[in-house]
């Protein structure tokens, strides 16, 4: 089985918790108006009733990943909301030419339940692969994807700060697990990874880099 392609293009915006992910697609949207259209992240879309009953089951033990101790049954309940949002951004933009910036995308729901379904780092590249591989049957990988990176212990700050609470050591090792997770697929797939880290640019330079991403993309698909 294949997903149906849609004509618009698109880039996610991947990386752990607390790393600016929606505060710099927020600064790019602004600068890109008429070229890049934002996209909330997976449990704030809210595209419909169902997306919105699904999201709030899966929030109601108030677990800020999502868990409600039935891991493999969470893992296609995520996946199946990641499918409904590739439908519904189908829906809204078919044939219109815009990029359409995703604030996290099927490689963020693949990698954190990957961590959560295993035990340990040996087998979570495996599991990674083999659920990237299950999502791209209804949904197909964005265009192109960015991994944004920073100091993890700022990023945890950040996290904190949003949250209001304090990170458990379980949460911790989970942030932890899923960073060097996102680094291995971004380098396993340089062809669609772009990885821009902030402890090399200031946020200027971190906007305008993505910027730059999304003008790539523009410009190639109108040739």
């Amino acid at each position: 089985m294949t997903a149906p392609r849609i004509r618009h293009s698109r880039v996610s915006v991947e990386g752990p918790n607390g790393v600016g992910k929606s505060y710099l697609i927020d600064q790019v949207a602004v600068r890109l108006e008429d070229t890049v259209t934002p996209l909330a992240e997976l449990p704030d879309v809210g595209a419909d009733r169902l997306s919105g009953r699904l999201v709030a089951a899966l929030q109601a033990g108030g677990d800020p990943f999502l868990r409600t101790g039935f891991p493999l049954a969470e893992t296609f309940t995520l996946l199946g909301l990641a499918v409904r949002r590739y439908e519904h951004v189908a829906g809204a933009f078919a044939g219109k030419p815009t990029v359409v910036l995703e604030d996290r995308g099927t490689d963020t729901v693949a990698v954190y339940q990957a961590v959560i379904l295993t035990e340990d780092a040996d087998h979570e590249s495996e599991v990674v692969l083999a659920l990237l591989d299950t999502a791209a049957a209804w949904c197909p990988a964005p265009d192109l994807s960015v991994l944004l990176l920073d100091d993890p212990d700022l990023c945890l700050v950040r996290w904190e700060e949003r949250t209001g609470v304090s990170a458990t050591p379980d949460q911790r090792r989970l942030m932890a697990r899923a960073h060097d997770l996102y680094l291995w697929l971004a380098r396993r797939q340089p062809h669609r990874y772009t990885i821009i880290d902030r402890r090399e640019l200031n946020e200027e330079q971190t906007v305008e880099a993505l910027a730059a991403v999304c003008r790539a993309l523009a410009s190639r698909e109108e040739r």
